[in-house]
């Protein structure tokens, strides 16, 4: 069995999601200038979140519930290629639990990468 993958690549409202795998990985992953609305959003070890960034538009998860994080985040990049210290916003929730347990960033240009920030309401990530 191959992994799964849902791309959203048009606002999208959800309800509650859960994102993991049973033997496979589960991946959604979210295009550049698109908006996932959830309510609670759970993450669990065989699931991930892929989140495309550019210079002036970010892919987003926007869950206005609880955020249980694992599994993987990956942040790739389409269309203009983000400058040194711009910062994005890429999930939000009124709380979190833990942190993804792996971060996969491709490099977007030689010399820039992007750290990835965690706060009680939200992850940031930041072109180093």
């Amino acid at each position: 069995m191959t992994n799964q993958i849902v791309t959203v690549s048009a606002d999208v409202t959800i309800d509650d999601l859960t994102i993991d795998g049973v033997t496979n990985s589960m991946l959604l992953g979210v295009e550049r200038g698109q908006t996932a609305n959830i309510g609670d959003l759970w993450i669990g070890t065989l699931g991930g979140i892929e989140v495309e960034l550019g210079k002036s538009s970010v892919g987003q998860v926007l869950a206005s519930g609880s955020a249980s994080l694992a599994g993987t985040l990956r942040l790739s990049t389409q269309g203009p290629k983000p400058s040194l210290s711009d910062t994005y916003e890429i999930m939000s929730f009124s709380s979190r639990s833990d942190a993804c347990d792996e971060v996969i960033v491709e490099e977007i240009q030689p010399g820039l990468s992007f750290s990835v920030h965690y706060d009680n309401t939200r992850v940031l990530a930041i072109c180093r």
